[in-house]
Order: structure tokens, then sequence, then C-alpha cells
């Protein structure tokens, strides 16, 4: 099955659905940590599986921190975004141009590029990216204007979703600026964008290619020494493997996520999932339903999946020889 770069790089992040680390969730809640004002860590209040706790803490935050309040309150509109309200996302933002200038000064500045980023986030997440493009181009100019390394690499992220038939050059660029920044707000953007590579490489059929940028995802998470990251880097690996019919490494990989999975009380409908398709790759009918049953017993219980993805859950519980409730 051909999974998206945009679902695979949020679906591992256990976002939208606590129990499961294997799930996609909206791409603007994908991103690493970002670069930090003087005043405040704005990332240390972001709890992704709880946009609305999120959005309590930064509107706290902007009545604490009077100087910090723009950029709280682009995180409000974030998190406003991400619960589905964009009206109320576009009217925070609103308020927050109100207060900037758009020829900023540097005190400004990374408040005006999370202001672009996050308009842009709203249009895109309402179903509207071609509004979203100009803002993520904004933001851009303006990030790279005043050197803001970790929000460059963000802007482009988002510019290579919602620019699909670029989306391998805006990554390529990401990955560079990524790669020779000095600042770890942009270098540990690196095992994101080398797995955003891999699937739009997979998606376009390179796999060969592919494989070399989820190896080097693989490598960076082990390298931060990121357990929950990792086993999600492992997936893709084996994955890809599956697509360049290297079917017996990718069943042992697989088969070793499930123990790994069950050791960290975390078991993922996705890894059983895949256990099923190498099963029948493997011409193991038989064996594929038990794990198919699995998948869809998880799965089925994810709200984003059940909502975007039917013929998918239908499949499984047709290869598992279940009813489809």
């Amino acid at each position: 099955m051909k999974l998206s770069a945009i679902a695979i790089s949020s679906l591992f992040l256990g976002i939208a659905c606590q129990s499961d680390p294997f799930r996609p969730a909206a791409p603007s809640a994908s991103s690493p940590p970002q670069s930090t004002s003087a005043m405040t860590d704005l990332d240390a209040l972001w709890d992704f599986s709880n946009a609305a706790q999120s959005e309590a803490s930064f509107r706290e935050l902007a009545q604490r921190e009077p100087k910090s309040r723009e950029l709280a309150m682009t995180q409000v509109a974030r998190a406003q975004g991400l619960q589905g309200d964009f009206a109320g996302a576009h009217g925070t933002l609103d308020e927050v141009l109100a207060s900037l200038e758009t020829d900023p000064t540097r005190a400004q500045a990374e408040a005006l590029t999370r202001y672009y980023l996050e308009r842009g986030r709203v249009f895109n997440s309402s179903g509207q990216p071609v509004d979203a493009q100009p803002e993520f181009e904004r933001a851009l100019s303006t990030s790279k204007a005043f050197s803001l390394d970790g929000l460059t690499v963000d802007a482009l992220h988002m510019l290579a979703i919602v620019d699909s038939k670029k989306a391998l050059e805006w990554n390529r660029q990401a990955l560079q600026v990524a790669e020779t920044s000095p600042k770890a707000s942009a270098r540990r953007w690196r095992a994101s964008l080398c797995n955003n590579m891999g699937w739009t490489l997979h998606d376009q059929g390179e796999f060969a290619e592919a494989l070399t940028f989820f190896e080097r995802a693989l490598e960076l998470r082990r390298e931060n020494d990121q357990a929950g990251p990792e086993r999600i880097a492992r997936w893709a690996v084996a994955r890809c493997q599956r697509s360049l019919g290297l079917l017996e490494q990718a069943f042992a990989a697989q088969e070793q996520l499930v123990k790994d999975g069950a050791a960290a009380g975390a078991p993922s409908g996705y890894v059983h999932e895949e256990l099923g398709e190498l099963h029948l790759a493997l011409g193991r009918p038989e064996a594929s339903k038990a794990e198919f049953a699995r998948a869809y017993e998880l799965l089925s219980q994810d709200a984003y999946l059940v909502d975007s993805e039917p013929e998918r859950l239908k499949r499984m519980a047709e290869l598992a020889g279940i009813e489809n409730r």
C-alpha cells in the first residue's frame, strides 16, 4: 500500500491518537522543535496530543509575559487550527498582524515569521493549499533575512507539503539548511526531513534512493537516542525493503518491531498490517489473517483512520475474514 510522505511523517508521532505511536496527524503537528525567543521556550509548552491544553498554556503565557504576546498568540492560532477552529485561528492571527510591522525589526522577525507560518498552516489544514503557499513563501523570505534557520527549514518543509510537484526540490533545500546550519533549531529537523525525502521518493517509485534516506533517518534517530521515533524509522526502512522485494529482511524487521512495541507498551496496528502484507507477498495468505485481524482490532479504534481511510480498514477486515463494522 502506497502512503504519502505527509501521512507517514505525521503517522508515527502519536499526536492524534495517543494510544498508537504509528498514527498520522496533521502535517502542522509534526514539526520538530524550533528556535525560541529569549523570553521563553515556546516548544516546551506544546503537547500536540492535547491541542486544547496547549492553547490554554499559550494564552496564559501571553498574559504572563507581554513581550512574548505575539509569539504566544501565533501558537494559540496553531492550536486552534489543530482543533478544527479555522475561523478562530484566522481571527487570532488577524489580531497578531495588527500589532506587527510588515517591515520588521530583528526583535519582531520571529513573531512575523511564525505569523506567516501559522496563517499558512491554517489555510492548508482547512483545504486551501493555494492560499497557504504565499504565506509559507513570506515565512521563508523573512526567516532567511534574519537567519532564523529553524524557521527557514519549517517554511521549506511546509512548501514541500503544499507544492507537491516541487516537493523534492523544497525538501532538498530544507535538508541542506538543516545539515549546514550550526543552530540546533535547524539541525534537529534532519531526521524528519530524511524521512520526508524517503517517502516522496518512495511515492515516485524510486525505492533504492528512498531507502538511503530512510536509513539516514534511522541513523539520526539512533544518534539522538529516541526510542519511539527510532521504531518509526525502522518501520519505514522495512516498508521500503518490501517495495524492493527484500521480503525476508522486511519480515524479520517487522517481527522485531512487534516485540519491541509490546515491551514498550505501544503495540502498533500499522506493524501488524505490514506483517499481513508481507505474509501475502511471501505466499502465506492463511498466516496473514491473524496479522490483519490484529491490525484491524487496533486501527478500527483510530478515529483519524476511520474518517480518512475507510477502504483501507475495509480491506484489512476482508483479508482477516472478519466483518467490517
